[in-house]
């Protein structure tokens, strides 16, 4: 009966040494570093990993604001050219949707009733960002609506941030 015992002790050992050696390897890698313009002009980027740097926002309104669901809370980003102006009938801000949590790459976790202050994310090397600040993101982006149409600006599942 000790044969079973000393497999299950062993699998479970071999498992955490299998996770721990994965988990070192995990750091998200930059993208493909492309204008942040081209978000708002080219749905041909639709599936590509990249890269770009912008402004970052919530939603407009006095207070701005932001939505949070299923561990990710989306944010905006725009360009940091302030005389740049997106084409006629597409916003001038890109959605950027963000992990929630406590490590480099995710938001912080906003609580019920908060401000913009509140809003921040982490970036590699543990510099924290907030509303107003250039940060670099990397991660899929999404140009293509539900009935695969063009769908201008793309917005990103960001996988990775850093400082620009």
């Amino acid at each position: 009966m000790r044969a079973p015992l000393l497999v299950l002790v062993c699998a479970r050992a071999a498992l955490a040494l299998g996770l721990a050696s994965a988990f070192t390897g995990c750091t998200p890698e930059q993208g493909e570093a492309i204008q942040i313009t081209r978000l708002f002009t080219d749905a041909k980027v639709h599936g590509k990993y990249a890269t770009v740097t912008g402004v970052l926002g919530v939603s407009g309104g006095i207070m701005g604001s932001t939505s949070c669901s299923k561990g990710r809370c989306d944010l905006e980003l725009s360009v940091p050219d302030a005389g740049w102006k997106p084409p006629k009938g597409v916003t001038s801000t890109a959605k950027v949707s963000f992990s929630v949590g406590s490590g480099e790459n995710e938001m912080a976790e906003l609580p019920d009733k908060y401000s913009r202050a509140d809003v921040k994310v982490k970036a590699m090397g543990g510099k924290v960002l907030k509303v107003g600040d250039r940060i670099k993101v990397s991660g899929n982006l999404h140009c293509l609506n539900g009935g695969n149409q063009d769908s201008l600006p793309c917005s990103m599942w960001v996988k990775r941030v850093d400082v620009p």
